[in-house]
């Protein structure tokens, strides 16, 4: 990719997941701006829309799910593209 591909914002409450995910993405040249929750997320967000939100599903207080339903109550953020992030790989989990 090309220096500076894109404004990610990462959400997720782990720091060991959300420092890794940040720096794949770094090294493939997007520039990411991280929260570890939802409230931190939506911080950010009023500072500065980034082109791709990732969120991770399960996290405490306000879990992804409610995160993306208060993002897309705002105009703004009707149409950002959003990928949920989770551990949970198993379709058990699921």
């Amino acid at each position: 990719m090309s220096e500076h591909a894109g404004h990610i914002l990462l959400v997720d409450d782990e720091p060991g997941l959300r420092e890794a995910v940040q720096a794949y993405l770094e090294d493939s040249g997007f520039t990411v701006r991280t929260a570890s929750n939802a409230q931190e997320g939506w911080t950010l967000l009023q500072q500065e829309t980034p082109d791709v939100l990732i969120s991770d599903i399960m996290m405490p207080q306000v879990d992804g799910h409610a995160f993306l339903a208060q993002v897309r109550e705002d105009i703004r953020f009707k149409s950002l593209p959003v990928v949920f992030l989770t551990a949970r790989g198993m379709t058990k989990d699921r």
